[in-house]
């Protein structure tokens, strides 16, 4: 794994909790060309977040843990290794919960590349079309394909995907990003895809924020010759 000329795909199903470690963690992150699928017992560090089994592998607070819902656990871990890629480094993180009868479980991506990424996201969109992050309804929002918005007439659409859109038009008019690519790179960063990135950008074109002009936000940004196109603010 450690040849600079391979290519890896590493498949991790751990038994218990204890072999995906911070220092494991760092190894994995490091490797070239290295993409990790790997099942984690999230509802066992919630169940038992305070036992020593627990606290000498995962530095988490049993007081946060408690509350949150156990449906909701494995967001919390993704953000716990999150938490452990350096700064200065350009890694991508993203998790599944499956649920199968009373038993839910969780599993996480990891990608050195966006378009390993961009693959990842796109199988879990086609599975869960409201977040893209289960095979079931995690935020317990019941929504409909037929289901209207009573206020604005609208098909209502999950929490998860509003919050997202009002977090990138901020982004975009507080100038924090420059180009298409920056905003391919953070969509994908939040499990997001360029579909879900499209109705922004004409949201910011038909309010003369942004110029009006073709911004392309595909998979192609992935390529590392990929035209980038600047935006420019009216």
């Amino acid at each position: 794994m450690d040849d600079k000329d391979s290519a890896n795909l590493l498949f991790l199903d751990q038994y218990g909790v204890k072999h995906i470690t911070e220092d494991v963690f760092q190894k994995i992150i490091n490797l070239k060309q290295t993409d990790f699928l790997f099942f984690i017992s999230s509802s066992s560090i919630k169940r038992f977040s305070d036992h020593p089994s627990i606290t000498q592998y995962f530095k988490v607070d049993k007081n946060e843990i408690d509350k949150i819902p156990s449906h909701k656990i494995h967001r919390f871990m993704l953000d716990y290794y999150k938490s452990l890629i350096p700064i200065n480094k350009q890694y991508y993180l993203s998790s599944f919960s499956l649920k199968k009868g009373p038993n839910i479980y969780g599993l996480i991506f990891g990608s050195s590349h966006s378009l390993g990424m961009y693959k990842f996201l796109t199988t879990c969109w086609n599975i869960d079309k409201e977040r893209g992050e289960a095979n079931f309804d995690i935020d317990n929002e019941n929504l409909k394909s037929n289901q209207f918005d009573m206020f604005t007439s609208e098909v209502k659409r999950a929490s998860k995907i509003e919050v997202f859109e009002k977090e990138l038009e901020e982004i975009i008019r507080n100038k924090k990003v420059e180009t298409t690519k920056d905003v391919y790179i953070y969509g994908l960063s939040n499990g997001f895809l360029p579909t879900h990135i499209k109705p922004v950008i004409q949201k910011l074109i038909a309010a003369k924020v942004l110029e009006k002009k073709h911004y392309s936000i595909t998979s192609d940004l992935s390529k590392a010759k990929a035209e980038t196109v600047y935006l420019k603010f009216v």
